[in-house]
This record gives C-alpha cells, structure tokens and sequence, in this order.
C-alpha cells in the first residue's frame, strides 16, 4: 500500500486491494493545522511514524498516538525531518535547530552544537552509528552522544558550509549522499566528493530529494532540472528523457518506486507513474482534489501501502 503525506497535515494511505484511499488525518489532532513532512518505518518495523511541521506521531493498525512537540511555539519551530535512533528516541531536525525526543516521558530537549540555531532538513545515521544533519549553512556531523564529531577534513574537499543541504540518504555499503542546491556529494574513505555527471552534461541543482530503489540505483530528483539516475559503481549520472518538461516550474518533492519498472514521481501540484518500458507519463488523480492540490511527500511503509503527503487535501 502507499502513504501520502500532505502540506496541510493530510495523512492518506491508498490500499492497493481495493483500489480506495483512506484518509488518516482526522484520527490525529493538529494534524489539519500544520504542514504534514515526512512518513518512515519505526525502529523494530512494527509500526509506522509520521510528522508534520508540529506534531510526530505513531499509525499502527490504523490506531494512532501522537505528541505536539511545540505546543506553544514563540520562535514558530516545525519539525523538518526525524530519525528514531532507539526505540522511542528521536532527534529531530526544525527551523530553529536540533531537538532529541524522548516519547515516554514526552521530553523534548534541544542539542547544543555551533550551528543549534540554524534552519535544518534532513537528518540520517551512518554506519558508524554519526549522526549527519543537512542545515541552510551546511553540515553538521554528531557523534553518537550528540557531541559534534570532527569533520574538518570534509569542509577541505567541498563547500558544504555554505550549501543548502536538503536531502542526505545512506547507501547499502555505508556511504553518506548529501544533495544540496550546488550539486550531489558522496562520503567515501573518510572523504567528500563531488559526484561528476557524464561527459558534457549538465550537473543537477537545487537537489530535493534522494532515493534509492532495491537495484542499488539513486535516484536524484531536483526543484527546477528534471530528474537523474546515478548508476554504480561509475558514478554517472542519467537523465530521465521528458521529465524535464513536468518539473521545469512544478518542483519535483518526491519519488517513489511502485513496483519494479515503475515509479511515482510527486512534483508540487500533480503525481505521475513513470514506466521505464514505454518512458510514458501518467497522471494519477488523488480523489476529488482540484487544481489547487500541494503535493509534499511520497512513502511505502512495509506492507507495500503507500502514502501520499499534500498542503490542503
């Protein structure tokens, strides 16, 4: 089944069985209030964890519990992206910096590190067990105890303490892909590198989202250029032929495979099916939406439902 996450807080899950979509967000208070981010598996896979700009919260067996986390928000915090790190901890990345979570005692607790007070996006763990945490200036690596790790060796291979860091993402054998609004870096023997596209071709810019399908192959999807494939090991980019055409002005948010050979592509006003064998476009309508429809984030949770993200339906 597939999970749709929305700007406005709408949480809805399209069951592949019976063809409908059910729609979550009236199950969680607040959710209609603010705008809906980012949808995961939890930590033991036995349920799934959701957030919007203000509120995480857990669906398990369509049941639901939630924490607001800034109830009373005088600096106007949202919640941009999380990890659950344990089960039932959280670090989550906001506009106003780094928080830990812990869902028991309902604590929410704010990590001291130079940058704490910057806007971040995207958070993941390495194999190390580091915490990499992408910011509008930059990078931030923490240690396992939310100590700032050492990475002086990364700012000498490349500009990310100046890059808007919007996307980082792990591969299957541990390295770290950062996308940024300069270009695609990778982690690698204790390194950064520019990831360099195929001879004459454009690089890709204003990176959005990062995903990778189960063949190994990374999919870079970008505000305003299109949408790339990077294959390994030769690190080469591939642009996918007539995307361009959907993204100029739309902004791709997110993607998603459906099922081998064909992908969901989400850009800010309308979900398209890709299929590799024909390179056709389809759009998939959600519903009775109009015209007016945000489109935010794509998710498949671990019973292949998937779940679709937008501001105001």
């Amino acid at each position: 089944n597939m999970w749709i996450g929305t700007f406005g807080g709408s949480l809805n899950m399209f069951d592949r069985n019976t063809g409908k979509i059910k729609r979550m967000h009236s199950k969680v208070m607040g959710m209609d209030r603010s705008i809906f981010r980012k949808i995961k598996n939890s930590f033991d896979h036995q349920s799934t964890i959701a957030a919007t700009s203000l509120e995480i919260f857990k669906i398990k067996d369509e049941k639901t519990d939630s924490i607001l986390v800034f109830p009373r928000n005088p600096l106007n915090a949202n919640i941009t992206d999380f990890i659950e790190y344990e089960k039932d901890k959280f670090i989550l990345t906001a506009t106003t910096g780094l928080f830990s979570l812990d869902w028991k005692s309902r604590r929410l607790t704010q990590i001291v590190h130079p940058l704490r007070n910057n806007r971040f996006f995207c958070i993941e763990r390495d194999g190390s067990g580091n915490y990499w945490a992408g910011s509008q200036q930059g990078l931030v690596v923490l240690n396992y105890d939310f100590s700032l790790h050492d990475i002086k060796r990364f700012d000498a291979k490349m500009s990310l303490n100046s890059a808007n860091i919007q996307s980082i993402i792990k591969d299957s054998i541990g390295r770290m892909w950062i996308g940024t609004t300069t270009g695609l870096f990778v982690s690698q023997d204790q390194e950064i590198h520019t990831v360099h596209s195929i001879a004459n071709s454009e690089l890709p810019t204003n990176i959005r989202d990062l995903y990778f399908d189960r063949n190994g192959t990374l999919w870079v999807a970008t505000e305003d250029n299109g949408l790339y494939q990077v294959y390994q090991p030769s690190v080469l980019f591939r642009h996918i032929p007539g995307m361009q055409a959907y993204s100029k002005k739309t902004q791709i948010q997110s993607t998603l495979e459906e099922k081998p050979g064909t992908w969901l592509i989400g850009t800010r006003n309308q979900l398209y099916r890709y299929k590799f064998n024909s390179g056709k476009f389809d759009k998939i309508r959600l519903g009775n939406t109009g015209p007016d429809l945000v489109l935010s984030y794509l998710f498949k949770d671990k019973n292949n439902s998937c779940w679709v993200g937008t501001q105001n339906k």
